[in-house]
């Protein structure tokens, strides 16, 4: 696979491709949009004003992914800090999964431990309220559900 763009991708300006990552993250991130299992890419460009190439070439100059990578990494996220919080301690870790965006059990093992290298449940574990969880883990291989 070659580490070259996509000519589309070339086709959009630096502060245009900064400005709409901005963006998406804002729209995901405080509408946790993310949490929704049939959230597309075609509903995000039509919410933040787009079209999909623009929106899929710049996540892909961004973060070296596609949506759906984004949209796990940030389930991801969230599921980390349910995990890591007493709040969330009553919740199974189905729960957390589903509540994060997954839409099984077995989708959200796979990808956790593809990202963190342990299980949910080791994690949640060892896990302190102090970590830092707002690393982004961008990945250009999709994770598979």
């Amino acid at each position: 696979m070659s580490n070259e763009l996509p000519c589309y991708c070339a086709r959009i300006k630096e502060k245009r491709t900064t400005e709409l990552f901005s963006e998406i993250l804002k729209k995901l991130k405080r509408d946790r949009l993310y949490r929704d299992p049939n959230y597309s890419a075609k509903q995000l460009a039509a919410d933040i004003n787009t079209n999909t190439r623009y929106l899929a070439a710049t996540i892909h100059t961004k973060t070296g992914g596609n949506f759906n990578t984004l949209i796990n990494n940030l389930r991801l996220l969230d599921a980390k800090r349910m995990l890591q919080s007493c709040k969330y301690q009553k919740l199974s870790l189905e729960e957390i999964a589903l509540y994060s965006g997954f839409s099984s059990r077995q989708s959200f093992y796979r990808a956790f431990y593809k990202a963190y290298q342990t299980t949910p449940k080791q994690y949640r574990s060892s896990a302190s309220e102090t970590e830092d969880t707002d690393e982004i883990i961008f990945d250009a291989t999709p994770i598979n559900q």
